[in-house]
């Protein structure tokens, strides 16, 4: 019998003890590896990215047939929200991100010297786009409501919003000309060539007056710390605008009000409501021309400091 045998058989049996451990930590590992993969959250898009990807899912272009004056748009954008619109306008700023989702700043009204720079709506879009500012662009989508901005000049300014699910850039290049193929020789004798008949000179036309861009012009600035009737003020112009800012009075309890009444009686908007002081906006109205003053109600002896400008 051979001595060395109870030794080799030890031996073996520690090495299978080994080799069992071992495959049953490879086993234990890649178990983990999987149920960690399984748990791991899932890569998103941006806010804007998403949420345009999923209006548009059901949107098409035939469903927006029609553009929502800016002049009603901008008096109440939660009445129009989920209202599929087109819009034909010029970029004034586009900001993309590099996953392709953006933002366009878009004036859609045109006047007679260009885009009007005050009728924006904020256009959120996802997939990118070859826009560039100043681009002419046709827009499909959705109305969302409204988007609220600070200004440089530190003002809250509150304009309409849609999301963007086609962007068709209007603005082309002009084609370059394709010069002609020469014309073949004249194999004919050619016609008897005539005398030229004089002509008169045609009249020259009359200059054209220019056309003077809108400007806004400052109407009236009124300061106010208690509730009463200002004079009234008269707007030329079919837009104008009021900034207003408040700041506390004793208590500060009840916030002011200041509401536009027409002097023919045709009702009242409200210019500024807010809910605490200080604060400040600014209020644009499409209604002119027209005859206005201002009703300011101040209970708690806050100051309201109201400007009154006419675009025309």
């Amino acid at each position: 019998m051979d001595k060395d045998s109870p030794k080799k058989n030890s031996t073996g049996i520690i090495i299978g003890i080994i080799v069992v451990a071992v495959i049953v930590g490879l086993i234990a590992l890649i178990g983990s590896n999987a149920s960690n993969s399984g748990n791991s959250p899932a890569s998103t898009g941006t806010q804007a990215g998403g949420a345009a990807a999923s209006l548009c899912s059901n949107f098409t272009d035939s469903s927006a047939t029609s553009s929502i004056s800016y002049a009603e748009l901008i008096k109440d954008p939660a009445a129009y929200n989920g209202t599929n619109v087109v819009y034909t306008g010029q970029v004034v700023q586009i900001l993309q991100n590099t996953d392709g989702t953006g933002v366009i700043r878009l004036a859609v009204a045109k006047e007679d010297y260009g885009w009007d720079p005050n009728s924006i709506i904020y256009v959120t879009y996802s997939g990118g786009t070859n826009a560039v500012n100043d681009d002419v662009v046709k827009i499909y989508g959705q109305l969302t409501g409204s988007e609220t901005y600070t200004s440089e000049a530190n003002f809250q300014i509150t304009i309409p919003s849609m999301t963007a699910c086609t962007i068709d850039d209007e603005t082309q290049a002009p084609a370059a000309a394709t010069p002609s193929a020469p014309a073949p020789a004249r194999t004919q004798p050619s016609a008897p060539v005539t005398q030229p008949v004089a002509t008169q000179p045609a009249p020259t036309p009359a200059p054209q007056a220019p056309v003077t861009p809108k400007t806004w012009h400052t109407v009236t600035t009124i300061t106010a710390a208690t509730t009463e009737n200002t004079p009234p003020f008269t707007i030329q112009g079919a837009e104008w605008r009021a900034t207003w800012s408040c700041e506390p009075g004793s208590s500060g309890d009840v916030p002011p009000s200041v509401f536009a009444q027409a002097t023919d009686g045709d009702g009242g908007d409200a210019v500024a409501t807010p809910s605490s002081c200080p604060s400040n906006n600014v209020t644009y109205f499409y209604d002119g021309p027209t005859t206005d003053y201002l009703q300011i109600t101040s209970l708690e002896g806050d100051s309201v400091t109201v400007t009154i400008e006419d675009y025309y």
